[in-house]
């Protein structure tokens, strides 16, 4: 049996151990600045013939079989050991954010599995931001609170992905006291020249800055969301218009050349 027949869940843990899988980065851009603040990691999978595979084609199975789990670590590890790199080469402050999808959040090992993480790769726990969609983190209220106390208290920084595709409880955020608040692309997507979206978009953002919660938004692929948002102090954005995700060599370049994007928007308007 070739691998391209074998089932896709036999060919996920095959490119695991054949060191297919890679941890791309995407900007997140301090909208104050235009200087990057961060990055984003997300998985891709390259297959022999130098083409990728997106984690929607993939994730669904592993979230399935349960090969999450090991996947999650795998992208845990890697992360955290690019974002000491960046730390000790560029910013004291510079944070990578990974994903948790909702298997590992549960996962009674969860702190173990992050703090050994940091000790391993050496990095300060404040350089590690962890992303939770609402659906997992209001799966069990009472796990996810715990979850959450014990993450803080290893000083990892924490963020509410996806907000206002699920609960969207205002309890729920009163409870959970989150570092960051990220507002879905959804909401970016359609707010443009809608004052009902435009209102929304405003009022989360007014809303997490009220409970000392920094807001970050993603989709961002055209200057006119790029304007409004940064008319409503939103923090920091993410999306097309910065970039889309680059292997961690790309990516370093940028930080290399102390990329500003408003500079680079301000060039093109000249």
């Amino acid at each position: 049996m070739t691998r391209l027949s074998q089932p896709l869940h036999q060919r996920l843990s095959t490119a695991l151990v054949h060191d297919e899988f890679e941890v791309n980065y995407q900007p997140l851009v301090d909208l104050s600045t235009g200087e990057i603040a961060g990055a984003e990691a997300l998985i891709r999978w390259r297959h022999h013939d130098g083409t990728y595979a997106m984690p929607g084609a993939f994730i669904p199975q592993c979230e399935k079989t349960g090969f999450i789990i090991t996947l999650d670590q795998w992208v845990l590890k890697n992360a955290c050991a690019q974002a000491a790199a960046w730390r000790r080469k560029f910013a004291a402050n510079f944070t990578v954010a990974v994903n948790l999808s909702a298997h590992q959040f549960s996962h009674p090992l969860l702190i173990s599995v992050v703090r050994d993480a940091l000790r391993q790769c050496g990095l300060d726990a404040a350089g590690l931001e962890l992303e939770v969609t609402e659906s997992a983190a209001m799966h069990d209220a009472d796990q996810s609170e715990r979850a959450i106390e014990e993450l803080r208290a290893l000083g990892v920084r924490l963020s509410l992905d996806d907000f206002g595709t699920g609960y969207s409880s205002l309890s729920y955020l009163h409870r959970f006291p989150f570092h960051k608040l990220k507002i879905d692309r959804s909401f970016i997507g359609d707010f443009s020249g809608k004052a009902r979206g435009s209102a929304i978009v405003g009022a989360i953002v007014a809303l997490a800055q009220a409970l000392d919660m920094r807001v970050v938004a993603e989709g961002i692929e055209r200057v006119d969301q790029l304007t409004f948002l940064r008319s409503v102090r939103c923090d920091v954005g993410q999306g097309f218009w910065f970039g889309q995700a680059v292997p961690a060599p790309q990516f370093e370049r940028l930080l290399e050349a102390g990329h500003n994007y408003y500079a680079q928007m301000t060039a093109a308007e000249a």
